[in-house]
């Protein structure tokens, strides 16, 4: 029955419902389905909550539907599953609430974020025949300010010189679902490499 209704929640326009029931005659026993039409759903408002660093820009970049659309689980499944894919949240959960108890043609969707830490650092050194003393030190944030940018930056020092690469990426660019990447590494002798995708 579950798969039947997804099947049908599919059509465009309107929503519609298989509901089994049981008729018996004499030694025979028959499952029957009924399809009724069922009144329409529309999506109210879509609340984040929670995002406590995150932008709501960020999130909602990742929902599938909007405000005023046919309410749709598929749909509300898919985004939290690709709001969680974002690695920002240590949890996302769907909540589906009536507007009010007059109009239950109406719902609102709040997507539940919780939050986890995006960024990390390592600091490290050495020793080698080549270089002597070397020291290392890497930083990443996943979550540059709560913007879903993503930034690393790597420095390596020792007797010979030394080296710093920073990259940079962005999902968006100018509004737009546009991946950009920069990456710049600056050497000894100088700059070495400029790279913009």
């Amino acid at each position: 029955v579950s798969k039947m209704n997804q099947i049908l929640r599919k059509q465009v326009g309107h929503k519609l419902e298989a509901k089994p029931y049981i008729k018996s005659q004499d030694s025979v026993i028959a499952l029957i389905f009924r399809i009724e039409q069922v009144p329409k759903i529309e999506v109210n408002k879509i609340n984040i909550v929670n995002n406590s660093r995150t932008f709501d820009s960020v999130i909602r970049n990742e929902v599938s539907f909007s405000e005023g659309d046919l309410f749709n689980a598929e749909k509300v499944s898919e985004s939290r599953a690709k709001i969680l894919k974002l690695g920002h949240f240590k949890n996302v959960n769907a909540d589906i609430r009536s507007q009010n108890k007059s109009r239950t043609n109406k719902v609102d969707v709040n997507f539940i974020v919780d939050e986890q830490k995006t960024g990390s650092y390592n600091i490290g050194g050495g020793y080698s025949s080549n270089n002597g003393l070397f020291a290392q030190l890497q930083m990443s944030q996943s979550n540059l300010l709560g913007s879903g940018k993503e930034i690393q930056f790597a420095f390596n020092k020792s007797k010979s010189g030394f080296r710093t690469d920073l990259d940079f990426a962005s999902p968006t660019t100018f509004g737009y679902n546009l991946l950009t990447n920069l990456n710049l590494g600056i050497s000894k002798r100088g700059l070495y490499n400029v790279k913009n995708n």
